[in-house]
């Protein structure tokens, strides 16, 4: 196993959405990994790693491998990814009681994330977007149902909050942020956002596996672990959010 070096004065980066050009590494979160023999990234599980060619690998002094011990390619090194990346996205519910803060993960690609908690005063959720790097944001607008307040979405750091009023259920939203920018990109981002109330297993419908699911914590605090199943946000799952569970009971995501 050999350690490898990065080598190279600049990198050029295309993610789909993001002005991209021309960087130096100082624009960029970049570690050193490791090479096997046979020249595969040994720890590429480990790393976002976003088709990026970063230059040649180095050995030793940073000469180009060439020995038939190892391939002669171009390299994909550590972190190499642009710092607007979007790292997560979420609706946040804060539980009654001290149980704490929980939130429910909305993925960009594949099954839409559901939120099957149920809504503030006035049909109210919260989302919060992670970046890897501090943002400010232009805009922000919802789709599907519901409104974004004037001042409802704000930037802190790497978060944007976004907060929604008005909205139905069940519903299938997106959430929209125009003009993200680190100070180098911009880009423009969309949330899809599910919002099923008592869908505990997120599966898109409510039947008896989301009542069974409930039943099963009733008693018990809610936690990391079963926060979904606290459908009315106080704390601790009981007879309460089981009815609630089961007054929603055939309902199903648009």
């Amino acid at each position: 196993m050999k350690t490898l070096l990065l080598t190279c004065a600049a990198l050029t980066l295309g993610i789909s959405g993001v002005e991209a050009g021309s960087r130096s590494s100082a624009d960029y979160s970049i570690t050193t990994d490791t090479i096997d023999a046979a020249g595969a990234n040994a720890s590429s599980v480990d790393y976002a790693l976003y088709g990026s060619a970063v230059g040649e690998f180095g050995a030793d002094a940073g000469a180009l491998v060439t020995g038939t011990d190892n391939l002669e390619k171009v390299g994909y090194v550590g972190q190499v990814s642009d710092l607007l990346v979007l790292t997560a996205s979420n609706s946040r519910k804060t539980h009654g009681g001290g149980a704490g803060t929980f939130d429910v993960n909305l993925p960009l690609v594949g099954p839409i994330g559901i939120e099957c908690r149920v809504a503030g005063t006035g049909g109210t959720h919260q989302i919060i977007a992670t970046f890897a790097q501090t943002v400010t944001v232009a805009g922000a607008s919802v789709s599907g149902g519901g409104t974004i307040p004037p001042g409802g979405a704000t930037s802190l750091g790497n978060q944007v909050t976004i907060n929604l009023s008005g909205v139905g259920n069940p519903a299938r939203l997106f959430v929209n942020l125009s003009g993200v920018s680190n100070g180098f990109d911009v880009s423009d981002i969309s949330i899809p956002v599910g919002l099923l109330l008592g869908d505990v297993n997120g599966n898109g419908s409510v039947n008896s596996s989301d009542i069974g699911g409930t039943k099963a914590q009733s008693g018990q605090p809610a936690t990391a672990a079963n926060f979904r199943t606290d459908a009315n946000v106080n704390g601790t799952i009981t007879a309460s959010d089981i009815g609630l569970v089961k007054s929603v009971s055939g309902t199903s995501l648009p």
